[in-house]
């Protein structure tokens, strides 16, 4: 037998533990680093398996305050994505605001995360229903109109003073306006002329 091929079969039963050990102590790490501390949890908010409307905000509590290296809070429903848009209002109660935007219309799940780097981790899911609601009417045209007027008879002078330019005078002033407010195609579009 070949003194090398001999050293090569000495080794491999003693590779084969030696990796076994260190593929479980990084599967073990990696597990420690994906998981929401056991301490960390939502307290259920009022909105939970109720009908919201489109520009619900959403907030919620949690047990204690995330540290930096934990991660921080995000807030998402449905396709929606607001995790820029979640705001700490205190050191346990986070609000996603809206800025404009609207929940999406039909059943969803709010999802409270813990972002940490690049990994999102779920603390909790609640489901919720987003109402279409009715789209408010449209103003249509409105418009305003003022007359003014200003004038004098008689100009009364007294002693040594000059009579004025104008002794007897009648002014007329207009001034007006339309403003139309509508929603073509779903935009909201304000126009307005002066006169």
């Amino acid at each position: 037998m070949n003194p090398i091929r001999a050293r090569q079969k000495r080794f491999q039963p003693m590779l084969i533990p030696l990796l076994a050990a260190f593929l479980l102590g990084v599967a073990q790490a990696a597990s420690a680093q994906s998981s929401v501390p056991a301490d960390l949890t939502v307290e259920k908010p009022a909105f939970a398996g109720q009908s919201l409307k489109r520009n619900h905000v959403l907030e919620v509590r949690l047990s204690r305050a995330p540290t930096p290296a934990e991660g921080q809070i995000a807030i998402c429903i449905g396709p929606l994505d607001l995790s820029k848009q979640t705001k700490a209002i205190d050191a346990t109660t986070f609000r996603a605001e809206l800025n404009g935007a609207e929940l999406p219309v039909g059943q969803h799940e709010v999802i409270v995360h813990l972002i940490r780097g690049n990994e999102w981790l779920d603390i909790t899911k609640f489901a919720v229903t987003v109402e279409a609601g009715s789209e408010p009417e449209a103003k249509g045209i409105e418009s305003r109109f003022t007359v003014g007027t200003k004038g004098q008879i008689h100009e009364r002078v007294s002693g040594t003073s000059k009579p004025g330019a104008r002794p007897k005078f009648q002014d007329m002033t207009a001034t007006g306006g339309l403003t139309w407010e509508g929603k073509p195609l779903g935009w909201d579009v304000k126009s307005g002329a002066n006169f």
